[in-house]
């Protein structure tokens, strides 16, 4: 607990210096899902003829969440690698990095996700008892996203090669997760290898959650953040193991 303050210091700091760059600064946390969202909008609405309201509603939350991922997973993997000047002045528990990362990049979340809420609002969408639940998807999806950056960010330090592989595997990821199609329409005997991705189950509760006004799946979110204690610890485990180890391999 000791830490804490620390952590919410350095999210601080790096919301602060993020908004700090360029003449748009914290604009562009909201530019950018909308620049995704007028390219698909354009292509389902006008090319393949979709029903207009429903498929922008639909494809706004998959890419608002996908966002969230896409990232929360660099900027965590990296950021014991990114911390190594505060490492030699001073000695941190390594968690304390990926957890400011996430936190940073949850604090750019929340504000793009109030945006997304009331434009829900204002398109007709009316909140149900449903909506009550999505506290706990999103502490699910941050919790799994910890889990699994927390784990990528203790390698990292060793195998630098893998922030290369995390940025080009997020594309096919992508197309993966159901952000621009429902998982529950897809074909029976490849629908079960989907659901075997936690994030394309939280993008399909999500959207079952705003838009349809249904209760998540429980199943698959107790599923999720049971798979995320079993990551963070494993990933605990291996910044404990290595924890004066980081500081001698990023100095090299």
């Amino acid at each position: 607990m000791k830490y804490v303050e620390l952590i919410l210091y350095r999210t601080y700091a790096d919301l602060k210096a993020e908004a700090a760059r360029g003449y748009l600064g914290m604009l562009w946390w909201i530019i950018e899902p909308l620049l995704y969202l007028g390219m698909f909008s354009f292509f389902f609405v006008y090319i393949r003829q979709q029903a207009g309201g429903r498929i922008v509603a639909f494809l706004l939350v998959g890419l608002v969440v996908w966002k969230w991922f896409a990232s929360t997973l660099p900027a965590c993997a990296k950021s014991i690698e990114g911390g190594v000047n505060l490492m030699r002045q001073v000695y941190l528990p390594k968690y304390v990095f990926p957890w400011a990362a996430a936190l940073t990049n949850f604090f750019k979340f929340l504000i793009v996700f109030t945006l997304l809420l009331g434009f829900l609002l204002l398109s007709g969408v009316e909140p149900t008892a449903a909506w009550a639940t999505l506290p706990l998807l999103v502490a699910a999806q941050f919790f799994f996203m910890l889990g699994v950056a927390g784990l990528l960010a203790a390698v990292v330090p060793f195998v630098p090669d893998l922030n290369q592989i995390i940025t080009n595997m997020l594309m096919p990821l992508f197309f993966l997760s159901g952000v621009i199609f429902d998982i529950n329409r897809i074909p029976e005997p490849f629908r079960p290898f989907l659901y075997l991705n936690p994030l394309a189950v939280l993008i399909a509760d999500y959207r079952a959650v705003l838009i349809d006004g249904q209760m998540p799946g429980w199943a698959g979110l107790a599923a999720t953040l049971a798979l995320s204690c079993v990551l963070w610890a494993s990933a605990c485990a291996l910044m404990r193991r290595f924890d004066r180890i980081y500081p001698k391999v990023l100095v090299r």
